[in-house]
């Protein structure tokens, strides 16, 4: 049988959830929608200049920019697991908890093993349902799920510092306990969220049942 630290290193296949969306910039606009108007716009920018000799600088501009927002949709973009509230935790620790998240991704499978052999919860039976997708959500109460990564905690603390994937794997893990402590002194449940890139609008804020801040 693997020890912990194996487990982890054994591979370095990617580990994402097995339920997971394509989710491109989460929940900002399609990429066709930015290639779609990028093409408009480039057309019209170069006829103008073909037929009467005459570009205006706003136009180039534009342009320049629903071709940089197309090409940075379209690019591959680093899954994240962050906490995501029935309601507003209105702490620091939400917002670093957003910001963090790519190396539970990306070693979802991993740590899903380490609980399994510890007999804690699996990080991916938290998530990763997303109500904007038309899912029903499941929330949990903070308590049951910090067991699980405080088991996590403890595993990755006996791996000491192996290599820069542990070190950030541990600070992610204690970035997420910290926001799941404040949930749970307010009395708020959580569930998990996959979430690609840090791109947030206040109309997807606007729409959504709960809360990732």
């Amino acid at each position: 049988m693997p020890n912990d630290a194996e487990i982890l290193l054994l591979s370095k296949k990617k580990r994402y959830p097995a339920c997971h969306r394509s989710i491109t910039l989460g929940g900002c606009l399609d990429p066709v929608v930015f290639g779609v108007l990028f093409v408009i716009l480039a057309t019209s920018v170069t006829c103008d200049f073909i037929y009467y000799d005459n570009v205006e600088w706003h136009g180039v501009l534009s342009v320049l920019a629903l071709g940089f927002l197309f090409v940075r949709s379209v690019l591959p973009v680093r899954p994240k697991i962050i906490p995501y509230f029935s309601e507003r935790l209105m702490d620091d620790t939400a917002s670093e908890a957003h910001c963090s998240g790519h190396t539970l991704a990306a070693q979802c499978g991993a740590l899903d093993e380490i609980c399994a052999k510890s007999g804690a919860r699996p990080v991916s039976d938290y998530g990763f349902l997303d109500d904007l997708e038309g899912d029903e959500l499941i929330w949990f109460e903070p308590a049951e799920m910090i067991k699980t990564f405080e088991t996590l905690a403890a595993a990755i603390r006996q791996l000491g510092s192996k290599n820069e994937m542990v070190d950030k794997l541990r600070n992610e893990i204690d970035v997420m306990l910290r926001a799941l402590y404040v949930a749970r002194d307010r009395n708020i449940n959580v569930c998990l969220h996959l979430r690609y890139g840090n791109c947030y609008s206040g109309l997807e804020q606007d729409n959504r049942i709960g809360s990732h801040f």
